[in-house]
C-alpha cells in the first residue's frame, strides 16, 4: 500500500505578496525603467553608467553623485588646459620669448 502525500507536499513554497509588496514592486520596475528610458538626458556620462542596471539597488547606487569628480573630468580643468595652450600659442608668436620648459628647475 502507497501512502499517500501530505496536502501540498509536492507543491514548491510560494511567497505570499501583499498589495503594498505589489505596489512596491511595480514602482521598483517604473524607477529602473525610468532610469534606463532613452529620452534626451542633459548627463550622457551618467547615461553610460546606467547602462546595465537592472534593479532598483543598482540604479539607486549608480545615480548618486560622486562627492569628487575626477580631475581629468573637472569643466574647470579642461577650461584651465585650454586657456594655458592658449597663452603658450601667443607666446610662442611674440619676438624675443624663449622656448622654454614650463617645469620648475
Amino acid at each position: 500500500m502507497v501512502a499517500a502525500p501530505a496536502a501540498g507536499a509536492t507543491e514548491p513554497p510560494t511567497a505570499v505578496l501583499t498589495a503594498s509588496d505589489h505596489q512596491f514592486y511595480r514602482l521598483d520596475e517604473l524607477v529602473v525603467s525610468v532610469a534606463r528610458a532613452p529620452p534626451a538626458r542633459v548627463d550622457p556620462m551618467l547615461d553610460r553608467r546606467l547602462e546595465h542596471d537592472m534593479t532598483l539597488d543598482e540604479v539607486s547606487t549608480t545615480a548618486v553623485t560622486p562627492q569628487r569628480l575626477p580631475v581629468a573630468e573637472s569643466e574647470e580643468m579642461m577650461s584651465l588646459r585650454q586657456e594655458v595652450d592658449r597663452l603658450q600659442a601667443l607666446a610662442k608668436d611674440q619676438p624675443g620669448v624663449r622656448d622654454r620648459s614650463w617645469t620648475s628647475g
